[in-house]
């Protein structure tokens, strides 16, 4: 199973790009990377750029959902951008999108 995960800050948001597959064995990766971008961002905004995930389960909704969370404790947005099809079928069926979206 493939996973990576990278991170840039830029002038107008911190920017995480997960590739590959968020189960229950890597979600705990995106979770951590979703962390430091909340971190970094500092009140502001991070996008997950979502276009390069071929698989996502509720293990990763949840990841997803604890960085929103926490980029709303301190008055920072997270929003997904570019889901693959596979993730907006996720997203959509949970109605997690109307909240990341």
């Amino acid at each position: 199973m493939h996973f990576d995960c990278t991170s840039e800050k830029r002038a107008d948001a911190v920017v995480v790009t997960p590739v590959g597959e968020i189960d229950r064995d890597t979600a705990p990766q995106l979770r951590e990377f979703l962390e430091q971008a909340v971190r970094d961002a500092a009140g502001g905004a991070v996008e997950v750029e979502m276009h390069q995930v071929t698989f996502m389960d509720s293990s990763g909704i949840g990841a997803l959902l604890s960085g929103h969370q926490q980029a709303e404790a301190v008055g920072g947005t997270l929003r997904v951008r570019n889901p693959s099809d596979a993730v907006r079928t996720v997203l959509e069926i949970t109605n997690v999108w109307q909240i990341l979206g």
